[in-house]
């Protein structure tokens, strides 16, 4: 699987980059893979039309966005028919990410920048465009499936629009576009291994604690004017870190260490995700819904602790929970409320354990 877990990486980590770092010879190698592990004839279609509309047109790359997501599923397909595995998991994101990016282009009279026409026009149906992608993969999910498993959609978070930064002209993100070059200019010559991790934030992992003591003292160093560039914070030979600018920058910024004359523009250096800044964030609330092949309908209002999902899969499973998982299952009626319907589907679970 590394020729194509390579392949993800560096597209996801660096998606919102002018250039992904893959060599011509990693695409050779991921085309192998993906011809000998389940490439769909559809998918191999939307990848020319996408690639030949971007072309015609020079816009539309955030849709490559659905396109990874479906070469995901082909992947998936491939393993679960030759494996046909008890439990598996499939992750999507490219919803989260247009809720982001483009959240504002969805709903401008919520935000008060103004909008450039154009990008408005590109970036409007962005969200919904998302939607629509990942119920065409649910659809794919229920067919390769069958009616006989269990479903289980679940989302840790959901999304909101980022209204709080629009004094300052919406929130900004600022990130390397080559990390051996902003290292370079930081002052940092040890051995290093740099780990994008989100927008703005990314790991340094060093080869002991005093390199990367040095390497947090250097990032902390940065500023621009007055305003400290960088957040750095140690965590033994390691060092997390992220661009602690928020607003947006002027084209002629200078990034500078502090108590020195070396001096770069900030833009030969870092640039900014997206178009307009983020303009979605998390929202704690998420979702969870089964299907079970009895398909008895119920609808529950009470919150779902994090900590029930994993009890509750085990006890789908009919595996008992190790002793580290603090949460219950939710047929154990983990909250103490009553709810419409509880007793029946507690009976119908204890018949099916019991089957």
């Amino acid at each position: 699987m590394l020729p194509y877990f390579r392949f993800v990486q560096q597209n996801v980590r660096e998606y919102t980059n002018d250039r992904v770092p893959l060599r011509k010879s990693d695409y050779l190698r991921f085309i192998r893979f993906m011809i000998a592990h389940g490439l769909s004839a559809d998918t191999a279609i939307s990848i020319l039309r996408q690639l030949l509309s971007e072309k015609r047109t020079g816009t539309g790359r955030w849709r490559r966005a659905f396109i990874l997501e479906r070469l995901q599923f082909d992947v998936f397909s491939a393993v679960f028919r030759r494996t046909q595995p008890a439990f598996s998991t499939f992750f999507l994101n490219s919803t989260a990410h247009m809720q982001h990016l483009y959240w504002r282009y969805l709903e401008p009279e919520r935000f008060k920048l103004a909008l450039d026409p154009k990008k408005e026009r590109e970036y409007e149906t962005s969200i919904l465009e998302g939607y629509r992608a990942m119920d065409r993969l649910l659809g794919r999910m229920l067919a390769l499936i069958g009616e006989q498993a269990i479903v289980i959609l679940s989302t840790a978070l959901s999304q909101q629009p980022c209204l709080r930064y629009e004094e300052t002209g919406g929130k900004r993100a600022y990130r390397p576009k080559d990390f051996a070059r902003f290292l370079t200019f930081a002052g940092i010559t040890c051995p290093c291994r740099p780990e994008p991790v989100m927008a703005e934030q990314f790991w340094l992992r060093l080869d002991n604690d005093s390199d990367a003591c040095d390497a947090e003292r250097k990032l902390a160093a940065l500023k621009i004017g007055q305003e400290r560039a960088f957040s750095a914070k140690r965590d033994g030979s390691s060092v997390f870190a992220s661009c602690s600018i928020y607003h947006a920058l002027p084209d002629d910024a200078v990034l500078q260490v502090d108590s020195s004359a070396q001096s770069i523009p900030f833009f030969d250096l870092l640039y900014a995700p997206g178009q307009g800044g983020k303009s979605g964030m998390h929202h704690p609330d998420g979702i969870l819904w089964i299907r079970h092949p009895a398909r008895t309908h119920a609808v529950h209002q009470q919150r779902v602790p994090l900590l029930s999902v994993a009890p509750t899969i085990l006890d789908l499973l009919g595996i008992d929970k190790p002793e580290y998982m603090k949460g219950e299952s939710l047929f154990r009626n983990v909250t103490g409320m009553r709810f419409s319907g509880q007793d029946a589907d507690l009976a119908a679970h204890s018949q099916r354990r019991s089957a």
